[in-house]
């Protein structure tokens, strides 16, 4: 994930890592992601908002690895993950700017 949202050769500008840490969690934890994918689902359709649907399917997969039991480091990984990405999107969402303007004086 850190080499996807921080690339070398395009100078650290990368992507938010969201399609990136979904997969490599799909990888490690097949079972709880695609039970958890069915709530951010539900939501994405409701909402159209892919941010909010990540979210609801990283709090899911948190509350599913610990119902099945999957092993430490797994759960370690559905926890650590889904914060890089939300770290990633609060220093993205930080640095936008905006319009002139737009916004109080």
């Amino acid at each position: 994930m850190v080499g996807h949202n921080f690339p070398v050769f395009i100078g650290f500008k990368g992507g938010r890592g969201e399609a990136a840490t979904i997969g490599v969690l799909l990888v490690l934890i097949p079972q709880p992601v695609l039970l958890a994918a069915v709530p951010a689902a539900a939501v994405l359709l409701i909402r159209k908002n892919v941010i909010i649907a990540s979210a609801v399917m990283f709090v899911f997969l948190l509350l599913i690895n610990w119902w099945l039991a999957e092993p430490g480091i797994m759960t370690f990984y559905g926890i650590v993950l889904p914060i890089g990405v939300g770290l990633t999107h609060y220093f993205r969402v930080r640095n936008v700017k905006k319009p002139a303007g737009t916004g109080s004086a």
